[in-house]
């Protein structure tokens, strides 16, 4: 299984898409499932995939840490079809830690906040079911980039708890996303704004995880290229100052001359990927 056709600005005519550098293959030591509902809003049937360490890799281990994927796409797609962070839910499922890849409803058929809803619901789906995954319910990361890294971080900074299951993780890693709907302003982002929040200005301030944070945020890490001329370097500095003045641990990793989506190719893949891999153990583990 291959991975390609990244996010982002559209090819020019005649130019086939750039690939994603590496390609996906899925380990052997991983079992892949998919297909599988975990919410059905409006009667909106909601999947997810499972990036699961088969028994060899984690034999008999009392429960660890799971992590939530949240892909990209403005909002109004699933980037690469929702593939689009596939390569680290392996990776992390190589090293014993369960994957859980979610999805939500898009724009502009749906506005916020039924995105925040649908990731709610897929977090305390893994709740539910957290003994057969084997994963433990009270150490579950959100990782999310793009459109997904600001549905990651409002899932650090709310709560909504149904029939007892809280939606709160307890670490976030949230890629170039947007914090602050206020003081976004840029061509490609004020479209994606626009079908997702209208201007209403109560809706931008209760999807902005900037004004949303309080002394319950969990550790944070922020990943954001200084050149991304989409989501502005500035929208994570700004919000890991919020962070910071609310008590909450949190670190932010620039990449260097990066644009929007630069984790996704050298030379940053490799480095990002181990970044969010040490922080999450660091938080959450051991494995």
């Amino acid at each position: 299984m291959t991975l390609e056709n990244p996010p982002g600005p559209a090819p020019a005519a005649g130019n086939p898409p750039r690939p994603i550098e590496p390609p996906f293959v899925l380990p052997d030591s991983v079992e892949f499932q998919e297909d599988i509902v975990f919410a059905r809003p409006d009667g909106v049937a909601l999947k997810l995939q499972l990036f699961l360490p088969k028994p060899s890799v984690r034999s008999s281990n009392p429960p660890t840490l799971g992590v939530v994927w949240v892909h990209g796409g403005g909002w109004r797609n699933a980037a690469q079809e929702g593939r689009v962070l596939w390569r680290q839910a392996a990776h992390f499922a190589s090293r014993g830690v369960p994957g859980i890849n979610i999805t939500y409803r898009f724009t502009p058929t749906y506005r916020f906040p039924a995105q925040l809803e649908d990731v709610q619901a897929g977090v305390r789906w893994v709740r539910g079911h957290a003994r057969e995954l084997g994963i433990d319910p009270e150490r579950v990361a959100a990782v999310g980039e793009s459109a997904g890294g600001h549905l990651a971080a409002l899932l650090g900074t709310t709560d909504s708890v149904q029939d007892g299951i809280s939606s709160r993780v307890q670490a976030v890693v949230a890629i170039y996303g947007v914090f602050d709907f206020f003081t976004l302003d840029t061509e490609r982002g004020n479209g994606a704004k626009e079908a997702l929040l209208g201007d209403d200005p109560d809706l931008m301030r209760r999807a902005s995880p900037y004004y949303q944070a309080d002394q319950h945020t969990p550790p944070t890490l922020l990943i954001h290229g200084t050149d991304d001329q989409t989501v502005p370097f500035n929208q994570s500095v700004r919000f890991q100052q919020r962070l910071r003045e609310q008590g909450a641990r949190v670190n932010l990793i620039p990449g260097p001359g990066g644009g929007h989506g630069h984790i996704h190719r050298p030379p940053f893949y490799y480095s990002s990927l181990e970044q969010m891999t040490d922080f999450i153990l660091d938080v959450l583990g051991p494995i």
